[in-house]
């Protein structure tokens, strides 16, 4: 019963990594970031789950007896999964076919295996407890390989140039999740090759099965919470600035590059926040379109932080360096571009402009007009006349 139970969760794991194997790719065309090497990883598990566990419930020595020279082409997977992070965190967009040498030994076993059932190259103790040697380093090798790449590159790299730090840390969260549970899935398929080894049987690495389904579990479901994990640094960073970008109103006040900053204090402040400027303006331009803040005139920068949680110090920042006007000279401009909108929905059928000035924020329509003409360059009923 437990093992007609261990068998069915195998092919119900296989079958879901399929599922998610049929996500990625039709979504490939709206999603040109799905890593291949990530497709061939849950690939190779998927198939291999579904045709162990459908072998051990209706032949369970057929496996063994016939077809155990395809039992090592799953080890493709493990240097898909240093070339996953690797494709991951350098976005090469062509393929490299120096990466084809990293898949000769699993290949090459398939190889060996066949002539070894022929021709008997070594007896079956030796051959084992070669097997089992060459694949602990092999696992190991690769181990290490991802560790040192993601230690270097991502987890203790502070420069990475990002637009979103949430993403940022997102996907440096599923790297250490998805190394975590590579690790725990290695030190199980060691366990077993050492089990089958110890007791002169075929490495299978078939023991202790469950413990692989559970992981591969925890994978494909925080695959499916969280889909954005699949993408890459550098696309990542180009998709979400050209996001922003095509997001603010008007690109014209803002500047997301600047000059060099002599300020000691702000320079130490540029390090903490380079990151977040692109959010903070998208953040700031949404604000603005969507409740019309400066319609009351005493709205001031405090309350901006406090509505956004962005801190004061943060926001003065912004408008020093990254905006093209003075605070005080925003709020006018944001108030006359809420005018003109204004204007267009046809306000001024049924109110003054005395009215429309007082509803945007400013207190005299003299104060208005001057600031109007200023940034349109044509008073408010000429502007009303052009639009009529």
């Amino acid at each position: 019963m437990i093992n007609y139970f261990v068998n069915f969760s195998l092919i119900s794991i296989g079958f879901f990594g399929i599922l998610i194997i049929f996500l990625l790719l039709f979504s490939y065309k709206s999603n040109i970031l799905v890593n291949v090497y990530l497709v061939i990883i849950f690939t190779v598990m998927s198939l291999r789950f579904i045709h162990k566990g459908i072998y051990e419930i209706y032949h369970p020595y057929l496996f063994e007896t016939t077809f155990y020279w395809l039992n090592p082409i799953f080890l493709i997977a493990i240097p898909s999964f240093y070339l996953y992070y690797k494709s991951l965190l350098n976005d090469n967009k062509q393929f490299n076919y120096k990466d084809l040498f990293h898949f000769i030994y699993p290949l090459g076993n398939i190889l060996f295996i066949v002539i070894q059932k022929n021709y008997v190259v070594l007896k079956n103790d030796t051959n084992y407890f070669l097997q089992f040697i060459i694949l602990t380093i092999f696992i190991m090798y690769y181990l290490v390989l991802s560790f040192q790449i993601l230690n270097r590159k991502l987890w203790k790299n502070n420069n990475l140039q990002l637009v979103a730090d949430r993403h940022y840390h997102l996907i440096k969260n599923w790297t250490q999740f998805f190394y975590f549970i590579t690790l725990l899935l290695a030190l199980r398929l060691l366990f077993s090759f050492y089990l089958e080894n110890s007791s002169s049987h075929l490495l299978t690495g078939s023991s202790y099965s469950i413990v692989g389904v559970v992981l591969w579990l925890f994978i494909f479901i925080k695959i499916l919470i969280n889909p954005e994990i699949l993408y890459g640094y550098p696309k990542l960073e180009e998709k979400l600035s050209k996001h922003h970008n095509a997001k603010i109103v008007n690109s014209t006040i803002w500047q997301l590059s600047i000059l060099k900053i002599t300020n000691l204090q702000d320079q130490k402040l540029t390090i903490g926040i380079e990151n977040k400027i692109a959010t903070y303006i998208k953040d700031i331009e949404d604000f603005m379109i969507s409740t019309h803040p400066f319609r009351d005139p005493n709205f001031s920068i405090k309350d901006i932080s406090t509505t956004l949680s962005i801190p004061t110090s943060h926001l003065a920042y912004i408008f020093k360096y990254h905006c093209t006007m003075p605070f005080v000279e925003f709020k006018k401009y944001c108030r006359i571009e809420d005018a003109k909108v204004l204007i267009k929905d046809n306000y001024l059928k049924s109110n003054t402009l005395e009215s429309l000035s007082n509803k945007i924020g400013f207190i005299s329509y003299n104060t208005f007009y001057s600031a109007f003409k200023k940034y349109n360059k044509v008073s408010p009923k000429e502007y009303l006349d052009s639009i009529s």
